[in-house]
Order: C-alpha cells, then structure tokens, then sequence
C-alpha cells in the first residue's frame, strides 16, 4: 500500500499563549473615541514582566504598575506618577496611555505576532507591536555626555572617549585620558553601566574635568537606544550619553 505521507511542517509563527513581552504601542483609546496613533515625536512602550509588574515610557518619561490575569484575562494598572516639565500634548498622551490600560480586561493575538487589548465590551484600547530589543554591544565613540547643570558637553578635541560594550556583559572603553574597565547589563530597552573603574595615571585640568562629568552621565544611564549608527543613554527623565558607531578598520 502506498505510504502516507508525512503532514507539511507548520510554517505558521508560533501563537502567543500570554501578553508577556516587551512591546510598542502602535494606537490607543483613552477615552471610547477611537484608536489614535502615538505623537510623532513620541515611542510609547510597555513591557509586561514575568514577576508580575508592568514598566513602560511616555515622551514624559518612564512608568512602572503591575499587570496580571489567566487566560485570556489582562488586568493592568499604571502607578501614580507626575509630568512635570512635560508639554501639555504630551501630558496628555501619557494620561491617556495609563487611562486605556486602566480599561483593558483582556488580550488577544493578531495576526501578524501583534496584542489587541480589549475593553469589557470588547472594543479594542490598544494595539501593540513586539519591540524589537536589538543589542547594544559594539564599539562606540562618544559624541556628548551631559553635564550637571543639564547642559550637554562634548569629548575634547584630542582627547576621544570611547566605550566598547562586548557581548559578554564587560566592557571597556577611554574617559578620554584613562582607560576605563567595567560591566554592564542589558535587557528590553534598559541598562545598567557599572560597577566601572578607571586605570593610569590622574587626569588634569579640562580633562579631569571632562572625565569626572562622563563617568557621573555614564552612572545615571537606566535606559538605552538605538537608531541606526546612533546610540542613546539617558536617565529617567533626558538623555545623558549619545555615541555613534565607531568605524571599521580600514573605512
């Protein structure tokens, strides 16, 4: 008898069986009127972590709750926070983000790998993209670094810092007259830059104190992207360390 043949592999991506993730607002509902897409000047982005807490980030800054529910249930709450020194648009935006996540009583997969949130009454509040994390590891040569009075500050001219992020979670780099050593930590669009330390002889004069103001930026750094050849560090509230691919040799 002729043999059955085997069944074709799935091809299909894998079903989402929890919302689970880091993920990118593509549009929300705040207020039952319709989906709206976030300002153009705005990534929205909410990470639902495995221990139950929710972070995120507005153009107003980052934000923390807690998320849970079985099934397809997905309860989820933002913790109170204040938008000072953000623009009314965007203050907006971000009560509005924490407004729709307040409604959300379920979730549901689409199509192409993406989460619907929906409402008790079954209208969708959000629709989310999976953020691609990517990886910070390479070589870099830093083009300004912020100072404590929220002035940016670039390397000196003679004197370039660099940062070389390996994939092994240590790194090593120059504060534009030491050689820096250290490790760090990374995961869905945040970092941790320490414990770090410097080697050779001190410093003097501008140097000293242009090092002394990188090595406190590269400290407060809590966050991390990348866009093209471009590498952002910032804090909770603003950038503080922006870096650009180092050349290959031989470029």
């Amino acid at each position: 008898p002729e043999a059955t043949p085997e069944p074709a592999p799935d091809a299909s991506p894998e079903a989402l069986t929890s919302p689970e993730g880091a993920w990118v607002v593509a549009a929300f509902d705040a207020w039952q009127t319709g989906l709206v897409e976030p300002l153009p000047d705005s990534l929205l982005r909410v990470s639902f972590l495995a221990d139950g807490q929710m972070q995120g980030e507005t153009a107003c800054g980052r934000f923390d709750g807690g998320w849970g529910g079985t099934g397809d249930e997905l309860f989820a709450g933002v913790a109170p926070t204040g938008f000072l020194g953000c623009a009314e648009e965007q203050t907006a935006e971000a009560v509005g983000l924490s407004t729709a996540l307040d409604n959300v009583v379920r979730w549901q997969a689409d199509e192409g790998g993406g989460l619907v949130l929906l409402d008790p009454a079954g209208a969708t509040r959000m629709v989310l993209q999976p953020l691609e994390i990517g990886d910070p590891a390479g070589q870099w040569l830093v083009t300004r670094f912020r100072r404590p009075n929220g002035e940016w500050a670039e390397p000196l001219v003679d004197q370039p810092m660099e940062l070389d992020l390996q994939p092994d979670g240590l790194f090593e780099g120059s504060t534009g007259c030491r050689l820096l050593l250290g490790s760090y930590r990374y995961d869905a669009g945040d970092i941790t830059i320490g414990p770090f330390d410097t080697e050779g002889l001190p410093c003097e004069g501008d140097a000293q104190r242009a090092e002394r103001r990188f090595l406190r930026a590269l400290g407060q750094a809590t966050t991390w992207e990348q866009n093209g050849d471009g590498l952002t560090l910032s804090n909770e509230t603003e950038p503080v360390v922006e870096l650009v691919r180092a050349p290959e040799l031989g470029e």
